[in-house]
């Protein structure tokens, strides 16, 4: 009697594994189709192949990107100075100015922004700098002081790097 319960218990083990198993394959296949589905919502999926990109697809693309077309972009000289506070840490900041549409900066023009961005950063205590907020601070205070000194031809600010050591 007590061989009849061990074998029943294995039909019954075996039964379980095997609807666990086919709930694992639907769960699956529901999860990979609303995957696919969402990534085709987000448009994630292209649907036309990467080799066929039409005139109206390509002014699509530089209508979407903000620092395409006419701007011009100017690409300063690495700043590398010392923080307000404490005084023995560096700073290296590398920047690039995007004038707005149709305007043309100097060489001159670039190098007394420049300038401001170095007496800026000698101003800078190293609290200011950290973290996410600190770097979005940072580009607006740049972002100010290239549009003063520019009278509003700077329409962009880019930090393309920033390295700061400690000792």
């Amino acid at each position: 009697m007590a061989a009849d319960k061990t074998s029943g218990d294995k039909k019954q083990g075996g039964s379980d594994t095997g609807g666990l198993v086919i709930a694992l394959v639907i769960l699956t296949v529901l999860a990979g189709g609303g995957g696919w589905f969402a990534g085709a919502k987000l448009g994630l999926f292209s649907a036309v192949p990467a080799g066929r990109v039409n005139a109206a697809d390509k002014e699509n693309v530089a209508q979407e990107q903000p620092l395409a077309g006419n701007n011009s972009v100017i690409v300063l000289q690495p700043i590398t100075t010392n923080l307000a506070s404490p005084a023995t840490t560096w700073v290296r900041l590398e920047t690039s100015l995007v004038a707005t549409s149709g305007e043309k900066i100097s060489p001159e023009l670039a190098a007394e922004i420049s300038n401001d961005f170095l007496a800026y950063m000698r101003a800078v205590p190293f609290s200011m700098l950290k973290g996410p907020t600190g770097l979005m601070y940072l580009r607006e205070d740049l972002l100010d002081r290239a549009r003063v000194r520019s009278k509003g031809r700077i329409a962009h600010v880019i930090i393309s790097g920033l390295v700061v050591e400690e000792k």
